[in-house]
């Protein structure tokens, strides 16, 4: 597995020996994450494949959704085989925000604490998500492994989850990817299931569905 660099703020966390993060930074070579110091190296813990019948958790870390936008994105996950749970306060909405940090930060931990969840997927994209990351228990999910995927605001907590927990994540879609017509895409829907339910290793995935082609 090859490590990318993550930003986060100040610091960054480079590839270091296989399976790891290794944190340098402006802070003696420690990082601040999720609300506490983190030094040295981070090792990798990954979460198992979805499988089909597999509960999928719905949590909103960004901006808000309507009732009816949640109801078709139930109604699609549903259709292809999951059971499906909505964090507490999904559906909140104060202004632009999804309710309080606090709320949406307890939505994503229930998701990750409740054994039955194999995917944690936000709602939606929009603002917010940095609000999260030093509300977030990274030992808590760094012990509960699952699926993780975001895309635009929370791709903040795919960085964050990764550089705090050591839990690789999917930097793929929002739940608006599926339940929003116009920006549903055929090819994204197929990678994207295919991604999570595994195995990839070898996998050669089209980059910008044009002819380069990278091998996972």
């Amino acid at each position: 597995m090859i490590t990318r660099p993550v930003a986060l703020g100040n610091d960054a966390a480079w590839p270091g020996p296989r399976g790891s993060l290794r944190r340098v930074g402006r802070f003696g070579g420690a990082a601040f994450v999720g609300g506490g110091w983190l030094g040295g190296d981070v090792k990798l813990v990954k979460p198992r494949a979805v499988r089909p019948g597999d509960c999928i958790g719905i949590v909103s870390t960004s901006s808000p959704v309507s009732a009816e936008e949640l109801d078709r994105l139930v109604a699609y996950l549903e259709d292809r085989g999951y059971r499906v749970r909505l964090a507490e306060g999904v559906g909140d909405r104060a202004g632009h925000l999804a309710g309080t940090a606090a709320r949406r930060a307890a939505g994503v931990m229930s998701m990750f604490a409740d054994p039955d969840v194999a995917l944690v997927l936000p709602a939606t994209g929009g603002t917010g998500a940095s609000h999260v990351v030093d509300l977030l228990d990274y030992d808590l999910i760094r012990a509960n492994p699952k699926v993780f995927t975001g895309f635009s605001d929370p791709s903040t907590l795919c960085n964050s989850i990764l550089a705090g927990a050591g839990l690789p994540n999917v930097h793929g879609v929002t739940g608006i990817q599926f339940f929003e017509p116009a920006l549903k895409d055929e090819w994204t829907e197929a990678e994207f299931w295919a991604m999570v339910s595994g195995p990839i290793s070898g996998r050669e995935v089209e980059i910008g569905r044009a002819s380069c082609r990278e091998r996972v």
